[in-house]
C-alpha cells in the first residue's frame, strides 16, 4: 500500500512539472515571438517609426529588426527591438538600439504607441549600409 500511494505521488509530482514546463513555453495571454520578417512586424514597426517621427519631426528609419513579439488581449501589444538610424543620403548615422510598445485595437489598423525608447548605440559599434 505503501508503495502504490509513493508511486501515485510520484506520478503526480512528475506530471505537475511536465504540465509547468510546458505551458509556460506557451502561455495563454502572454506574449508570443514572431518571426522579424512577418509582414505584421515589418507593418507595425514602419508604423510605429512614422507616428515618432510625425511626434519629433524626425527623420529617422528602421535598420535592422532584432526581434518582435505579439500578445492578443482587447487587441493586440506589439513589442518591436530595432536598431534604428538617422539616414543621410545612402549612410545610416546615429543608431540607437530602440524598443517600440505599441497596441492595435480589434478591427483596426490604428496604432496607439505606448512607448518608443532608445539607447544611443556605443561609438565603438558600426553599422553597415
Amino acid at each position: 500500500m505503501y508503495a502504490s500511494k509513493l508511486t501515485l505521488e510520484l506520478f503526480v509530482v512528475v506530471l505537475f512539472v511536465f504540465v509547468v514546463s510546458s505551458s509556460s513555453l506557451n502561455l495563454v495571454g502572454g506574449y508570443h515571438d514572431k518571426d522579424v520578417t512577418d509582414p505584421d512586424c515589418q507593418k507595425f514597426a514602419e508604423k510605429a517609426m512614422a507616428q515618432q517621427n510625425a511626434a519629433e519631426n524626425g527623420n529617422r528609419v528602421i535598420k535592422d529588426i532584432k526581434g518582435c513579439s505579439t500578445q492578443v488581449v482587447a487587441g493586440t501589444n506589439i513589442r518591436i527591438n530595432a536598431i534604428v538610424c538617422d539616414k543621410e543620403g545612402e549612410a545610416y548615422t546615429r543608431c540607437a538600439n530602440c524598443s517600440m510598445q505599441m497596441f492595435r485595437p480589434l478591427q483596426s489598423d490604428r496604432l496607439q504607441n505606448n512607448r518608443f525608447h532608445c539607447e544611443p548605440m556605443p561609438a565603438s559599434a558600426t553599422v553597415s549600409n
